[in-house]
């Protein structure tokens, strides 16, 4: 699994870049140099790890119905407790997935914000230093930071 999410980890690297450099000086109008790099990360990561879980998903799914040949063989009331138990779970917790990507979503957008910010620290700190802006940005950078912890805290709850 770990040769699958490495492998897929790059490919998607390697297309991420190769888009970048087709779109050229046009990619710095269409998105913030933040969106590019958490795309670059974040998405890059939860593709290759969205291929790690199909394996064992497939192989979950297989097990469900061996234990549901096995159980319908051993005690019939059992087995349809367990087989309506499962998909009556799923339903239960579809809808409050979609809510979870929906601020997920959020999330990233605000990881976007904060490393244009520290894109545009890096490149002129110098001059905010000799201008006496060092604090400002740095403030604005640590309200932002903060802000997007709280919330990341609030959707662990």
């Amino acid at each position: 699994m770990t040769r699958v999410r490495l492998d897929a980890n790059f490919r998607t690297v390697k297309v991420v870049v190769g888009q970048a450099v087709r779109l050229g000086a046009s990619l710095s109008r269409q998105m913030g140099a933040g969106e590019v790099v958490t795309i670059g990360v974040g998405d890059v990561q939860t593709i290759s790890q969205s291929l790690t879980v199909v394996g064992p998903g497939v192989g979950a799914v297989v097990a469900y119905l061996v234990i549901a040949v096995m159980l319908v063989s051993i005690s019939p009331a059992i087995a349809v407790v367990v087989l309506l138990g499962i998909p009556v779970i799923v339903l239960l917790v579809g809808p409050l997935l979609g809510r979870l990507q929906g601020s997920e979503t959020e999330y990233r957008e605000r990881q976007g914000v904060l490393t244009a910010r520290i894109g545009d620290l890096a490149g002129g700190l110098r001059v905010l230093g000799g201008l006496g802006g060092k604090g400002l940005v740095a403030d604005a950078f640590r309200r932002d930071s903060q802000r997007c912890a709280s919330r990341a805290t609030a959707w662990a709850r």
